[in-house]
């Protein structure tokens, strides 16, 4: 889920603005799961997110760049 959610931000959207974009569809009926993840989890997951998030960038280069 969190892969989906990060694949819709476009990939020089900063860190921060990304992970606004992901927990702020956490939202509503899921913000209350998201809630009772326990807080390092939740750290990691936003980790997860930092590093999918910069992967895309890499892929974007590298497909801009003619290296794909």
């Amino acid at each position: 889920m969190i892969r989906m959610l990060v694949d819709r931000c476009h990939v020089y959207d900063s860190n921060r603005r990304m992970i606004r974009y992901v927990v702020s569809r956490m939202r509503a009926p899921a913000w209350r799961t998201w809630m009772a993840v326990p807080r390092a989890v939740r750290h990691q997951a936003l980790r997860q997110a930092i590093g999918i998030h910069a992967e895309n960038r890499q892929l974007y280069r590298d497909v801009m760049r003619g290296g794909v």
